[in-house]
């Protein structure tokens, strides 16, 4: 049987022990792996997270008879990847730019959110008002082109 190349990366990625293992501690859970998002078109929304915002592509394979399971992440990052979902299914299409509500589904974060915020609006991207001061840092929002709030975030100095 030909080994699945999705599980062998997940296992080299994340197959390392957390601080909390090395610590001897145990615990349930000890990360946070991927994140779903349900989008409308992989290859339209691998462009608006690489282009538009400069994720890296880390993952890109078969998943299944007709399925590609793609992941996103900042580059150089160790965090949580996003997992590009094709919305394959009612449920899945009626959710797609509403997983959240009308809530931010996610944060991401930068060292110059004004720059950002200057360079995602000359590339055309949804941007939702002005950079603001917040008591954790400088942020603002933007859409993804199926209509997620995303949050662009400064952390404040600790």
């Amino acid at each position: 049987m030909k080994p699945n190349p999705l599980i062998k990366k997940v296992r080299e990625r994340f197959g390392k022990q957390t601080l909390a293992q090395k610590a001897g501690e145990e615990t349930m859970v000890n990360g946070t792996a991927y994140i779903t998002v349900l989008v409308g078109n992989q290859d339209e929304a691998i462009e608006f997270y690489q282009e538009k915002l400069g994720l890296e592509v880390r993952l890109d394979v078969p998943f299944g008879p007709k399925e590609r399971w793609v992941t996103v992440a900042p580059k150089g990052s160790a965090g949580p990847e996003f997992s590009l979902v094709q919305a394959d299914s009612p449920a899945k299409q009626q959710a797609v730019g509403r997983q959240a509500g009308d809530h931010v589904l996610f944060v991401l974060t930068t060292e110059d959110v004004d720059r950002d915020h200057a360079d995602l609006k000359a590339r055309g991207v949804e941007v939702l008002g002005d950079p603001e001061n917040l008591p954790w840092g400088r942020h603002f929002l933007f859409r993804d082109p199926y209509g997620n709030v995303l949050d662009l975030l400064q952390p404040a100095p600790r």
